[in-house]
């Protein structure tokens, strides 16, 4: 991400407007089909993307790439501390729920 702006990125963040990570849509293919699903990545700590704010994506660090349903996904702004959940998208939960339907 080292060198891009925020320009055409999806942006996921709190409500007081701190990025907490960025969404993709990615393909994945398994044994049983092929399947769009949204990705987050998570940011290790938020960015304060104020105007007058120097921070840029050259100063993120990832802590993961998130496919399945986070809880309590806390801002880490100080000060802010609001809290989201990142949840599993309907392309995800039916990989996932076909994948358990084999093994049961």
């Amino acid at each position: 991400m080292v060198g891009k702006s925020l320009d055409g990125l999806k942006q996921w963040k709190c409500k007081n407007n701190h990025l907490l990570g960025i969404v993709e849509r990615v393909h994945v293919s398994s044994d049983r089909g092929k399947y769009n699903v949204s990705r987050l990545i998570l940011f290790r700590q938020a960015i304060d993307i104020d105007p007058t704010s120097t921070a840029s994506l050259a100063d993120v660090d990832v802590i993961g790439n998130i496919e399945g349903t986070v809880m309590d996904i806390r801002c880490s702004i100080p000060g802010c501390g609001e809290v989201r959940t990142w949840w599993m998208g309907e392309a995800a939960l039916d990989m996932f729920l076909a994948s358990r339907m084999v093994k049961v």
